[in-house]
């Protein structure tokens, strides 16, 4: 089959358009697009923002940006312009916030920005500021910007004062600048700079305009001085033609660290922690420590807690070791300075059956048996206890007490006279603590 030219002609013509049409509209969508998302961005972003302020010539600036306006005697109406960048034009709800009760501060929308008026500003008021901006609507916040405003007397005013070239605060008084340095510091550099530039600066040393001043200057006076540990005194004047201000300046240097090394080296607390837990008695004036473990206690791999003062003890208290003899412990100081100090660990009050003794610890946790578990019926066996004197003994055979009679340290009971097996029980009762021991015994 053949397809004419004018067919040909017609399909490609055909297509042409389809591609013109289609270029157009992605040509123009995106266009929008892009218009769409420049809206976007500047609906949805910081579109308010503040530039700075603009002042009239007769106010100045401090270096940490407060603004100082002269009183109302002077200047009626104080008017400052917050300049913004407002691409839309938007108009701009504005509020000002911490205005000081009885005080005419008020602003509203101008040319460049928002228009701020104080009227009636009397001399040493302090305005802390803040300007809060929204959207028309209301619906959005824009970011709030601070301002501090003082009124000053401009011919007798600092527009900067520098600690180390660092700006401190002028305290509540207007009149005077406080700043704590550490001890390291032994040297503070002061410098001043008055609002007006034919004034007359003298710095002193000391309280009060007193004696010759270390610096003077027109417009600005500074020095360095010597520092002391603790408060140090400075006094600025600022003076003009009929007028005069002194500015007190207190510097307070830290006092000196403490380098002197302590010569502490006490054992304060001594305790045995393995096998058994048991805790010491410090004698501080003899330095001697005295531990009593239950009798029996293996001595010969004990460990130790110790506290104490100073910089270390040796040996390590944590490394098992023998107290079978006495163990002496030095305390080192931080000075350098040592102390020694001697533990002795001693056995509690400890029962011997028929000359065996009995392993074990105090109130009912040690047991033993005589040396032949086997006796004859009426066979008298002897009990002993080390430690006494003993106040009180208890023989219970079965559950039943056997006739006793007793010493200080040594009790003697019959066995019993019908063959079988029996369980005795020990009780004896030293220093109002009882101790105890059980063995099994067989009388055939």
């Amino acid at each position: 089959m053949e397809i004419s030219r004018s067919r040909l002609g017609g399909v490609f013509t055909f297509l042409l358009l389809i591609f013109f049409l289609f270029s157009t509209f992605v040509i123009g969508s995106c266009d929008l697009f892009s218009n769409s998302m420049v809206e976007y961005y500047l609906d949805n972003t910081g579109v308010v923002e503040v530039l700075g302020i603009e002042k009239s010539p007769k106010y100045a600036s401090m270096g940490n940006g407060t603004i100082l306006i002269p009183p109302s005697e002077d200047e009626p109406l104080t008017t400052l312009e917050v300049m913004l960048s407002n691409p839309r034009n938007l108009t701009i709800r504005q509020e000002l916030l911490g205005v000081p009760e009885g005080k005419k501060i008020s602003s509203r929308q101008a040319e460049k920005g928002i228009a701020v008026a104080i009227e009636g500003a009397v001399l040493d008021d302090d305005y802390d500021l803040t300007l809060a901006m929204q959207s028309p609507d209301g619906l959005r916040d824009f970011a709030p910007y601070p301002m501090r405003i003082r009124c000053v007397a401009f011919n007798t005013a600092l527009s900067d004062f520098r600690v180390n070239k660092l700006q401190p605060e002028l305290d509540q008084g207007r009149y005077g600048f406080t700043v704590e340095l550490l001890y390291e510091t032994a040297t503070v550099t002061l410098e001043g700079t008055a609002v007006e530039p034919t004034a007359d600066l003298k710095l002193y040393q000391g309280q009060a305009a007193a004696g010759t001043p270390i610096a003077s200057g027109t417009g600005k006076a500074g020095a360095s001085a010597a520092l002391n540990a603790g408060d140090n005194h400075f006094y600025l004047v600022v003076s003009t033609p009929g007028a005069s201000q002194g500015y007190t300046i207190t510097i307070i240097r830290g006092q000196a660290p403490n380098t002197s090394k302590d010569s502490g080296k006490e054992i304060t607390a001594f305790s045995i922690t393995a096998p058994v837990n048991a805790i010491g008695t410090v004698d501080e004036t003899l330095k001697t420590i005295t531990v009593n473990v239950p009798y029996g206690t293996s001595l010969t791999a004990m460990t130790a807690s110790v506290s104490h003062t100073g910089a270390s003890i040796s040996p390590d208290p944590m490394a098992a070791k023998s107290y079978a003899a006495p163990v002496t412990y030095t305390v080192t100081a931080e000075d350098g300075t040592s102390q020694q100090y001697t533990v002795t660990v001693t056995y509690g009050p400890g029962i011997t059956i028929s000359g065996i003794p009995v392993d074990g610890l105090p109130k009912l946790t040690f047991s033993g048996e005589p040396d032949d578990p086997v006796v004859e019926p009426g066979t008298s066996i002897a009990i002993t206890i080390s430690g006494g004197p003993v106040t009180g003994w208890y023989i219970y055979i079965n559950g039943l007490v056997s006739p006793t009679g007793f010493t200080d340290d040594t009790v003697t009971f019959a066995a019993p006279e019908t063959p079988g097996s029996y369980n005795v029980t020990v009780i004896a009762t030293v220093g109002g603590v009882d101790y105890s021991g059980s063995f099994g015994l067989v009388v055939k």
